[in-house]
């Protein structure tokens, strides 16, 4: 298992270009994440913006690879 922190975001995109990896799910954030942005106009909730958290696989040849980023 490989678990890489958030501030390591070109070592992940880069893993996941290198292995052509394909998405096969996603976490709704609701009930797991923060917002990692929120806008306010007039006092009013207008966006949030959650980060993404989703489930890629390669397939190897002798075995499979799967992945999570978020």
């Amino acid at each position: 298992m490989v678990y890489m922190q958030n501030n390591n975001i070109s070592i992940r995109e880069s893993v996941k270009g290198v292995l052509v990896a394909e998405e096969f799910g996603e976490i709704e954030p609701w009930d797991f994440f923060y917002p990692k942005k929120v806008s306010i106009r007039d006092g009013l909730l207008e966006s949030l913006e959650f980060p993404t958290n989703k489930f890629y696989y390669q397939r190897l040849e002798r075995k499979d690879l799967i992945f999570f980023l978020g």
